[in-house]
C-alpha cells in the first residue's frame, strides 16, 4: 500500500512539474509575441512617415515634432557644399514647357500633388517667359491647399499676387486665400475677403463662388 501511495505521489508531482514548465513556456511565448507586435507597430509608424515625406518632398509641419531615426534622416536631400558654385539657371524651350505643364496637370488631376508641385517648380525656375502670368505659383498653391499644407499654399498664392498684378489667375488666388482663412477658423477675415472679391469682380464666376462660401460660413455660425 505504501509503495502504491509513493508511486501515485511521484506521478502527481511529475505532472505538476510538467504543467508548471508548460505554463512558463507559454508565458515566455506571449512575451515574445507582444515584443514582435510592438516592433511591427513601430515599423509601420516609420513607413507611414516616410511615405508622407516622400509624397511632399519635405517633412510636413505636423511631423516636425516626431523624432525620426538616423536611418530616416539619412534619406533627406543633401545640402550643396559651400565651395560648390551655383549652376546658372537656363531657360528651357517652349516644347519643354509644354511637356512639363502637360505632365504636371496629369499628376494634379490624378491627385499626385507632390509630383505635380515638383514639376511646377521646374516650370517656375526654368520657363520664366512661359510662366509670365504666374500660373505655376497658382497650381503649386492649389496643390499645397489640397494637401492641407495651408502655410505653403498661402505662400504661393501671396507670391502670385505680389509678382503678377495683372495675372488672370489673381482672382482665384485671392479666393483660395479666403478659403485658407476659413480653414484656419478665421471666419470673419474670410467673410471680409469674400465681400472684397464680390466688389472687385462683380458678375464673375469668382463672385458667385464667394457668395456660396459666405452662405456656408453664415450657416455654420448660426
Amino acid at each position: 500500500m505504501y509503495r502504491i501511495l509513493s508511486c501515485f505521489l511521484l506521478f502527481t508531482s511529475t505532472i505538476l512539474l510538467a504543467s508548471s514548465d508548460t505554463d512558463l513556456k507559454i508565458t515566455k511565448l506571449f512575451g515574445i509575441v507582444e515584443e514582435l507586435e510592438l516592433r511591427i507597430k513601430k515599423q509601420e509608424e516609420k513607413i507611414a512617415i516616410l511615405e508622407k515625406g516622400l509624397m511632399l518632398g519635405l517633412i510636413p509641419e505636423e511631423l516636425k515634432e516626431y523624432r525620426m531615426s538616423p536611418e530616416v534622416d539619412s534619406l533627406s536631400v543633401p545640402k550643396p557644399k559651400p565651395s560648390q558654385p551655383k549652376a546658372a539657371v537656363s531657360q528651357g524651350s517652349f516644347e519643354e514647357y509644354q511637356a512639363l505643364i502637360k505632365e504636371a496637370q496629369m499628376h494634379f488631376s490624378q491627385r499626385n500633388y507632390g509630383q505635380a508641385i515638383d514639376l511646377y517648380e521646374k516650370i517656375e525656375k526654368h520657363h520664366v517667359a512661359q510662366n509670365r502670368e504666374g500660373q505655376a505659383s497658382f497650381w503649386m498653391g492649389l496643390s499645397w491647399y489640397y494637401l492641407k499644407e495651408f502655410e505653403l499654399s498661402e505662400k504661393n498664392f501671396s507670391a502670385l499676387i505680389s509678382r503678377y498684378k495683372q495675372s488672370p489667375w489673381l482672382p482665384k488666388a485671392k479666393f483660395y486665400q479666403a478659403k485658407i482663412m476659413s480653414e484656419r477658423g478665421r471666419n470673419q477675415e474670410a467673410l471680409e475677403a469674400y465681400y472684397s472679391l464680390q466688389e472687385l469682380f462683380p458678375d464673375s464666376e469668382i463672385a458667385e463662388m464667394a457668395t456660396l462660401e459666405i452662405q456656408n460660413i453664415r450657416g455654420n455660425l448660426k
